[in-house]
């Protein structure tokens, strides 16, 4: 990855809240337009219960994208940070201390890259399951999609956080070096 001259940990950190806090709202918004327009007495026992027919392919396809969504989602964003931590060790030692501007940069980077990837996969899969909810009305979509809402919420980044997962790569970075 090339350094960007103006990421810093500051702006790393306002980016990844700009961007989660968006994807939460785009969520939020069709959550509350779905709550809005449901109407619990068009509700039968069928969609209270876990039980599919020919029909509920919507459903069925979903629920296995939202259960793939919450694998993907910490697959993906630790291959993120893998490839990047396997460029870095590449490097001559001495290019690659903590200390050193790029490779705060390139940490940054992946940090940022990693926890974007993770919610919008996140985002997507509970998308798609109020999408299923609104034309199915299985309740069971419903709460896979507030399971993987509570997923990006629980991911929402601070200052703290990025500081402990920057200090774990640098000591793993510092590690490697004294080898």
């Amino acid at each position: 990855m090339q350094p960007i001259p103006w990421l810093d940990r500051e702006n790393c950190l306002r980016n990844s809240l700009f961007i989660t806090w968006t994807l939460i709202g785009g969520l939020l918004g069709f959550l509350i337009f779905n709550l809005w327009n449901f109407q619990p007495e068009a509700v039968d026992a069928a969609a209270l219960r876990i039980e599919f027919d020919a029909d509920s392919v919507v459903t069925l396809a979903s629920l296995l994208f939202g259960i793939v969504a919450m694998v993907l989602s910490v697959l993906v964003p630790q291959l993120v940070v893998r490839t990047t931590m396997d460029s870095l060790l590449a490097k001559p030692a001495f290019q690659r201390r903590a200390s050193d501007p790029a490779t705060e940069q390139s940490l940054l980077q992946a940090f940022q890259m990693s926890h974007i990837l993770k919610c919008a996969i996140l985002e997507g899969a509970a998308f798609v399951n109020l999408i299923a909810f609104t034309y199915d009305g299985k309740v069971l979509c419903l709460f896979l999609a507030i399971l993987l809402m509570g997923r990006i919420f629980t991911s929402i980044p601070s200052a703290s956080r990025l500081n402990a997962w920057m200090e774990r790569r640098e000591t793993q970075l510092s590690r490697a070096s004294s080898y």
